[in-house]
């Protein structure tokens, strides 16, 4: 907003510990994380009405499948689609997507997108995004929380997180960030 660095919520649940891919080797890091900026970036053109199919390698289409089948069998319409957004709190992230269902709720959700497993952590993850999306903690909670694990064969599963979790799972993530931004003064 004024200029100052704002830390990344993947840089806050990292510096916490929460999240550690330490143990996994790093041609194998370097790879998922080259696969998971491909497929985010393919998708986005997807959304937004800009991929030409042809021009989609062979290796990422059935992530493509994936993510368009799960559109249709869930009727998820997105409306913000990887963007940028800084929280007054002193964060910043950029929300897969977030949207609507075409049937039932009312209430949006929030989506992560992943290449392999949707793990654990995501949750504090998704209820950080739930609060760059909805400041006002009362609504925030009411956002649905979802992690959707894309595979190379275009089959696709799904990780919805309860609303039930959103109070301790927001308290995880912004003891933190505050641990973080403490660390940081030091």
């Amino acid at each position: 907003k004024d200029g100052a660095r704002v830390l990344s919520i993947t840089q806050v649940l990292a510096l916490a510990g929460i999240v550690d891919f330490s143990c996994v080797a790093e041609d194998v890091r370097l790879h998922a994380m080259h696969r998971g900026k491909s497929v985010h970036w393919m998708l986005q053109l997807e959304d937004e009405g800009g991929l030409n199919y042809r021009t989609v390698p062979v290796a990422l289409r059935g992530y493509r499948k994936a993510y368009k089948t799960w559109k249709v069998d869930s009727g998820f319409m997105p409306s913000i689609i990887e963007k940028w957004m800084v929280s007054d709190l002193g964060f910043g992230g950029i929300p897969d997507r977030y949207g609507r269902f075409r049937l039932g709720s009312l209430r949006g959700a929030v989506v992560e997108l992943k290449t392999g497993a949707v793990a654990e952590w995501t949750k504090y993850q998704l209820s950080a995004q739930c609060v760059l999306i909805e400041p006002r903690i009362a609504l925030a909670r009411t956002i649905r929380r979802i992690g959707l694990s894309l595979r190379p064969d275009g089959t696709y599963s799904v990780k919805e997180f309860p609303l039930s979790t959103f109070d301790s799972d927001i308290s995880t993530f912004m003891k933190a960030l505050e641990d973080a931004k403490n660390a940081g003064s030091n």
